[in-house]
């Protein structure tokens, strides 16, 4: 007999319709004519200097939102050297520093052009315009390429840097890059993982909010780092200063969960899918798992994962109980362990290595 595995997630898809149709509408009615849907649009956001770690550590409620209604990782790699211009010339033209050959980290036209194609060069290939808005002047290197159509810098900081993409975003550009300067800025001066630090996190996470809320349906959302840091520098091969986060959000981009949900089935577990702490303890009133994966919030309700595994338990269930969360903070960890969960995490690797421990490997 197969492993018996329950997954209580959130819905991976939302389907939605209209009402019932009237008994009085003609049955040959003709439908209204269907309008293509808008073209895609992309919208890249990078936060200079940004640990992964930082985000476990404040409360930073756009990032978290954005990260849950997409995937992410909170392990992804920058390059080396783990330094500004470099990395985001990596990011904007997806190769490496040997082969881009742009290794400095100012503007330094006299050491030569970017001659490696960008992506904004390929959107002009593809018929689309797309803007630059930046914090700092070394950017300068990539609007020299000639591939931009619109190259906004300012040196206000964060909170301009959001009105200026605020202003392309909504001027219909195709693609959009954003660079927030500020983070790195009271990294250098403050250190990392300061009170300062985080307080700067705080602030663009803030002004994050007001770009996301004028983004069209139509736009993918990635929001991510060129590298991290310690003490008060950057640019080595340390893995605080090469770990990085890494989000996607957008139409036709699969949430976390249902990454989750595919892995699973390569293993050919007797599965069974609900979405709510209700239906998990109705299914189990009805037969036996061996495995439980639920995650935290469902909903408005931030604590559902722990408020299924407190019923189960009440009810004298000691089936594993596993969850697969948008945080990994230590002390959530440590608070799910208390409560009688196995597991605590926001990686797809260790909930898969915990599956294979606990009920074998896939068939």
């Amino acid at each position: 007999m197969r492993p018996a595995l329950l997954l209580c997630l959130v819905p991976v898809l939302a389907a939605c319709g209209g009402g019932a149709s009237s008994p009085l509408a003609p049955s040959a009615a003709v439908p209204p004519p269907t309008l293509p849907p808008p073209p895609p649009r992309a919208l890249i956001l990078s936060i200079d200097g940004l640990r992964p770690d930082a985000i476990e550590k404040v409360e930073v409620a756009n990032i978290r939102q954005l990260a849950a209604r997409g995937s992410y990782s909170w392990q992804a790699q920058t390059i080396t050297p783990s330094n500004t211009l470099p990395a985001h010339t990596s990011m904007l033209t997806g190769v490496a520093p040997s082969v881009h050959k742009i290794t400095w980290d100012d503007y330094l036209p006299a050491r030569g052009q970017l001659t490696t194609p960008t992506l904004f060069a390929a959107a002009k290939v593809a018929g689309r315009r797309s803007a630059m808005v930046v914090g700092k002047e070394k950017f300068l290197t990539l609007r020299d390429s000639g591939s931009v159509d619109a190259f906004v810098l300012t040196m206000r900081g964060d909170d301009d840097v959001a009105n200026q993409a605020i202003l392309q975003v909504d001027a219909g550009f195709d693609l959009v890059f954003v660079h927030f300067p500020d983070v790195d800025l009271i990294g250098h001066e403050r250190k990392w993982l300061s009170a300062q630090y985080l307080q700067k996190l705080q602030t663009v996470d803030a002004a994050l909010g007001r770009i996301l809320s004028v983004v069209p349906a139509n736009m993918t959302v990635i929001l991510t780092a060129d590298h991290g840091g310690s003490d008060t520098g950057h640019g080595s091969s340390a893995a605080a200063h090469m770990t990085i986060p890494w989000v996607i959000a957008g139409p036709r981009v699969k949430v976390n969960n249902a990454l989750a949900v595919r892995a699973l089935r390569k293993f050919h577990l007797d599965v069974e899918e609900v979405t709510s702490t209700e239906a998990a303890l109705d299914v189990m009133q009805r037969r036996h798992f061996d495995l439980v994966i639920s995650d935290m919030g469902r909903g408005d309700n931030k604590r559902a994962g722990y408020e299924l595994l407190a019923e189960m338990r009440r009810k004298g269930s000691m089936v594993p109980f596993l969850i697969f969360s948008s945080s990994d903070r230590p002390e959530f960890r440590q608070e799910a362990m208390d409560r009688g969960a196995q597991l605590s995490t926001n990686s797809i690797v260790e909930l898969l290595d915990y599956i294979i421990r606990d009920l074998g490997e896939p068939k």
